[in-house]
């Protein structure tokens, strides 16, 4: 994300107040999607297709036939939840080691399903659906699995330069970042490429193209130990606070998804997202506890991107916070 669209920057306001739902609105008004500039250069596009045939990048279509299958939106209605229980968490986790190239005990069995036995209804628009979801199922990662100490996600990295660093400061942990912008990907997986030539990559990003929040949905129970969220949109106005990236909803999904006592780090320099963060979380204060003093950016934010340069540049500070999952 990293978008600097700071129209009204001291409109700040209440959760309560704001009497808006509780739920992320994934789904962005059109004008907001034509500013936003979604579409690479050609280079880039090439380039994401070369690193993903690589293992760095996840193709698209994979994550969106996950998400169908995930949410039986494409199957039968006579498909009953009894015949869906292999997708329950300790397949989504294997599937996600799998895809992320991730050292980790896999059931062979489990992992070799075939969608075909799913009892569809008989239509071209099953028998379509099925193969693609065959395709999902048997995705494996290019890349040697390998063991991480951690696994952290950044939501929105923007133009790769805060994932980039922590994945060369930390060569151990597995980084995972989504970005919904195709220029953002485009820029960082250049760079992976360049440094690749000169023997120089590192090998411990994965780069998961769409709305991280989204994606969310579709992580197994504690799988992630921390989260970043770096200078998302604030949506200043009232009206657009449904379209925030902190959300009731969501931030009861990244409890799901972090290990216990994980953390969520969220860098900001609007006032009002960084008011309404606080004011989201304290709601959920009995799951959520504050990290005071806020650890040290140089752990999880070591690079002043253009973005908050440019925040800076028109005289606006950057606000640090960080919630751990409450353990009691």
């Amino acid at each position: 994300m990293n978008k600097e669209s700071h129209d009204t920057p001291g409109e700040g306001i209440s959760a309560e107040s704001s009497q808006v739902e509780d739920q992320y609105r994934s789904k962005k008004p059109k004008w907001w999607t034509q500013l936003a500039g979604r579409r690479g250069t050609k280079a880039q596009r090439q380039a994401i297709q070369r690193m993903a045939e690589h293992g760095y990048v996840m193709p698209k279509q994979i994550l969106t036939d996950f998400s169908r299958l995930s949410n039986r939106s494409k199957v039968s209605s006579d498909l009953m939840a009894k015949e869906m229980d292999w997708l329950n968490d300790q397949w989504k986790r294997e599937w996600w080691n799998k895809a992320l190239g991730v050292h980790g005990l896999v059931h062979q069995q489990s992992m070799d399903y075939n969608i075909h036995e799913i009892p569809f209804t008989k239509n071209d628009e099953n028998d379509k659906y099925a193969h693609k979801f065959q395709e999902m199922v048997t995705y494996k990662n290019t890349l040697p699995a390998r063991e991480y100490e951690e696994k952290w996600l950044e939501i929105g990295f923007g133009n790769g330069a805060n994932i980039d660093a922590n994945a060369q400061n930390h060569p151990n942990r597995l980084f995972i970042g989504s970005e919904i912008h195709q220029p953002g990907v485009g820029n960082l997986v250049q760079k992976m490429e360049e440094r690749i030539r000169k023997d120089d990559c590192v090998d411990n990003i994965r780069i998961l193209p769409g709305d991280g929040i989204k994606l969310l949905y579709h992580l197994p129970d504690k799988y992630l130990d921390c989260i970043l969220i770096t200078f998302p949109d604030p949506w200043p106005k009232v009206f657009h606070a449904r379209w925030r990236v902190i959300q009731v909803d969501t931030i009861r999904e990244m409890q799901r998804v972090l290990t216990a006592n994980g953390r969520i780090f969220i860098a900001t320099d609007a006032e009002c997202f960084h008011t309404w963060t606080d004011e989201i979380f304290s709601k959920e204060s009995i799951n959520w506890k504050p990290v005071i003093p806020c650890p040290s950016r140089e752990e999880w934010l070591p690079v002043i991107s253009y973005y908050e340069q440019k925040g800076i540049n028109e005289g606006r500070h950057t606000m640090l916070q960080c919630w751990q999952v409450a353990s009691y």
